[in-house]
């Protein structure tokens, strides 16, 4: 029996994708609206994000959530083992669809009121969809808004803009350089995940960053003295901003006794790729909020988003190729950790 008391109340506005529609969107994000909408129309909002390494999400149903400018976004391997992209908010009442960082799943269910979503974001199902007779309802008006992704390598960037630039065009020099160091046919996992807060506007601190960046300070962090970055090094610049720096002549030897990186495995992976530029280094800074290190055999992505209007969140992650030996898992985790703490260090220089 039809309940005349049960509509939907969304047919009268656009869908749900926005905390400026919503609640619960609010309640999930923890910002203000108008904080959201500002970043949303600055670079965030508008370029190609990094979102995550990729090489977990070659299974259907393999899925992975974050953020891009506040809103929250979905990426899932659907069953033809293509990449897609979402917004991660129901279109029925704004509620986020998956709450789980990563993991595998047949179908989205939304715990607010059951709709249920394909691994292509299609609603396929409603409960008491009775309940919805001469409303106007239709399912298929009503599937998770999808959002552009592109792959470099095997880094997944997505966009909140529904017209982004040419990901060919937008990475342009910096491509064959993120190839290099995150190939797409590699296994990566997480070895290493820290995330601070700096008291400072991000665009600031990524303005900052990259003086350090052009100077040398930063690359001193990563264990490349500030010396032989700035007479060693190889600049390439995109037409989006993006810079590149290859640091050549690095002593392996010295890298060797500091981090305890047996040098016998240093010819497979990035290191292979940075031999193959002459390079013992990679520094790579991405427009608008990443920066990716290879140093020797060590991988590492540095992003930085926006928490309020006095504070970004820089989150650092280390990766590690799965099917490497303990002693060189080991061996990248002492390097991460050594890496971590003049860097720290640096970041909060910086923010003075």
């Amino acid at each position: 029996m039809r309940n005349p008391n049960r509509r939907l109340l969304e047919l009268d506005r656009q869908p749900c994708e926005s905390s400026k529609w919503s609640w619960l969107d609010d309640a999930v994000q923890t910002r203000a609206p108008e904080f959201i909408e500002k970043i949303g129309q600055g670079a965030l909002g508008k370029s190609w994000v990094f979102v995550c390494e990729g090489s977990g999400l070659r299974e259907p149903g393999a899925f992975f959530t974050d953020e891009i400018a506040g809103r929250l976004v979905l990426i899932v391997c659907t069953p033809d083992g293509a990449l897609k992209g979402f917004r991660n908010v129901c279109p029925h009442l704004g509620s986020p669809v998956e709450r789980n960082r990563h993991g595998q799943t047949r179908n989205f269910i939304c715990p607010y009121h059951a709709w249920t979503f394909s691994l292509d974001g299609r609603l396929t199902s409603v409960p008491l969809p009775e309940g919805y007779d001469g409303s106007g309802f239709q399912k298929e008006e009503f599937g998770l808004p999808e959002i552009p992704l592109a792959s470099v390598g095997g880094l997944v960037f997505g966009s909140l803009n529904d017209t982004p630039s040419d990901p060919t065009e937008h990475f342009a020099a910096a491509a064959p350089y993120l190839e290099g160091l995150f190939p797409a046919a590699a296994q990566w996992d997480i070895i290493f995940a820290c995330t601070i807060r700096v008291d400072l506007w991000w665009e600031e601190w990524i303005r900052r960053t990259r003086q350090a960046y052009a100077d040398g300070p930063m690359a001193e962090s990563f264990g490349i003295p500030q010396t032989l970055y700035q007479k060693q090094r190889h600049l390439v610049g995109t037409p989006h901003g993006h810079q590149v720096a290859l640091v050549r002549d690095l002593d392996f030897s010295s890298v060797e006794r500091r981090y305890h990186i047996p040098t016998q495995s240093w010819g497979t992976g990035e290191a292979k790729f940075l031999r193959e530029q002459d390079a013992g280094g990679c520094l790579v800074h991405l427009t608008p909020n990443l920066l990716v290190a290879g140093i020797g055999d060590a991988l590492v992505t540095l992003r930085a988003d926006p928490f309020d209007e006095q504070m970004t969140l820089v989150r650092i992650q280390g990766y590690g190729q799965r099917a490497e030996s303990p002693p060189l898992r080991q061996a990248r985790q002492r390097q991460l950790q050594l890496w971590w703490g003049p860097y720290a260090e640096q970041l909060r220089v910086a923010a003075q």
